[in-house]
C-alpha cells in the first residue's frame, strides 16, 4: 500500500486530484484493491486502441510514460497499467514494456509492425521523424513534413531534414 506521502516521497509532483483519480476504492492508499479485474482487453481491436492511446500518451515524445502523462491519458486506470505493464516496476513505463504487453495479437502475430513506432496503422515520414528525433535526443521536437513544398513527404524531405539536424549539431 502507498499513501500519498509516499508517493510525493517519489514523485513530489503528484496532487492530492491526481492521488484520489488512482485510489479507486477511496481508501486513502493505493493497493491492489484499486486495480480493475480485466486491466488489459480481450481483444485485438481493444488492444489496440489501447496500445495507441498508450504511445499518443506519451506527450514529450520521449518514449517513456512518466506517471504524470499516464494519469493525465488514463485518469480512471493509471495503477492498473503500471502494475501490469510496469515489468520493472520503476513507474515508467517504456515503449519495450508497452509493446510486450499489447502488441501481440491473439493469434500470435503483431498487432502493428514494429516500425510502426507512432502505431498509426501506417509506417511513414511521422515514423521516421520520431526515430531520427529520438536517435539524436531530441524529444517532442517535430520538424515539417513537407520540406520541399511539394505537396508530398517522400525521401527528398526526410534528407532534407536529416542533412539540417546534422548541419545544427
Amino acid at each position: 500500500q502507498l499513501t500519498l506521502e509516499e508517493v510525493q516521497a517519489g514523485y513530489p509532483e503528484v496532487t492530492q486530484e491526481q492521488f484520489d483519480q488512482v485510489d479507486r476504492n477511496l481508501d486513502g492508499v493505493l493497493s491492489v484493491a484499486d486495480l480493475p479485474d480485466s486491466p488489459i482487453p480481450p481483444d485485438d481491436v481493444a488492444r489496440l486502441e489501447l496500445l495507441r492511446a498508450i504511445i499518443r500518451a506519451d506527450l514529450n515524445h520521449d518514449g517513456v510514460l512518466d506517471f504524470t502523462e499516464i494519469a493525465a491519458a488514463f485518469p480512471d486506470a493509471p495503477a492498473e497499467l503500471l502494475t501490469r505493464i510496469d515489468t520493472d516496476h520503476n513507474w515508467l513505463i517504456t515503449r519495450a514494456e508497452v509493446r510486450a504487453a499489447l502488441q501481440q495479437a491473439y493469434n500470435g502475430g503483431l498487432l502493428v509492425p514494429l516500425e510502426d513506432v507512432n502505431a498509426s496503422g501506417d509506417i511513414d515520414a511521422g515514423d521516421v521523424q520520431l526515430v531520427i528525433n529520438h536517435a539524436l535526443k531530441r524529444y517532442g521536437q517535430f520538424v515539417l513534413a513537407d520540406i520541399s513544398g511539394d505537396n508530398n513527404v517522400n525521401a527528398t524531405d526526410v534528407q532534407q531534414v536529416i542533412n539540417g539536424v546534422l548541419q545544427s549539431k
